[in-house]
């Protein structure tokens, strides 16, 4: 209904027209309320989509920050890797480096040996044991 037709019906005189005020404002209210309707369920809809793209903004910057903490523990791994690394090739380094010391000691005291038991049989030999 529209406030033409309400005007006419206000206006009428052969009993086609408001008989009370509550007519007339029921039909003022259902016309309010068809123009209303429309626009308030515009704006709830217009405020759902503007939720809803706040919350996607929102969830995308969580998983960009998600995926910048991701990058930063894969560059502090690689960082522990390659010292773990490091650490193990310095360690097989003095490892070997304290075998071939030890393998040299012992070269150095077989030879030490090997010259001094043929004198010391020697020295027993020509003192007549």
């Amino acid at each position: 209904m529209d406030f033409s037709t309400i005007k006419s019906k206000m206006e009428a005189k052969d009993g086609t027209g408001y008989r009370n005020v509550r007519e007339i404002y029921a039909d003022v209210s259902l016309r309010s309320n068809g123009w209303l309707l429309p626009k308030v369920a515009e704006e709830g809809r217009r405020q759902s989509q503007e939720e809803a793209e706040a919350e996607l903004d929102m969830q995308l910057a969580q998983a960009a920050n998600y995926a910048n903490m991701a990058k930063d523990l894969s560059f502090e791994l690689d960082e522990i890797l390659v010292s773990s690394h490091c650490l193990h090739a310095a360690f097989e380094r003095m490892k070997r480096s304290f075998f071939q010391l030890m393998n040299d000691e012992l070269v150095i005291v077989l030879v030490s040996l090997m010259v001094s038991i043929p004198v010391m049989f020697l020295g027993l030999f020509i003192s007549g044991i």
